[in-house]
């Protein structure tokens, strides 16, 4: 014996407000996913932040080698090598017994 109920307004009003809950769930959901804010652009922030320090180590390694190599000219530590190298590659000039070998190092 099939038994059935006939949809009354309080079964409307109760399916309606369920419907409206579930919307709202769903769109809270789906922006804590795939919003501004949610966990797909975490993951990008993240990944921005380990390009940025990889960057930040490289630079921080290539400071090092540039202080030392300023150090080394410095009055208090100069190295007649250095400032020897340095005054000929600023002003182009070679003393009578040097060879001059001219290399492009730059890569195509």
């Amino acid at each position: 014996m099939a038994f059935h109920m006939p949809i009354t307004g309080d079964k409307i009003k109760h399916y309606f407000v369920v419907m409206i809950c579930v919307g709202i769930v769903a769109y809270f959901v789906c922006h804590g996913i795939m919003g501004d804010r949610g966990f797909i652009a975490l993951s990008q922030v993240e990944y921005q932040i380990a390009d940025a320090k990889a960057d930040l180590k490289k630079i921080q390694t290539e400071r090092e080698k540039l202080e030392a190599r300023t150090k080394l000219l410095r009055p208090d530590g100069l190295d007649l090598d250095m400032l020897d190298e340095r005054a000929r590659a600023t002003l182009g000039y070679t003393k009578p017994n040097d060879y001059v070998v001219l290399y492009n190092d730059k890569k195509n």
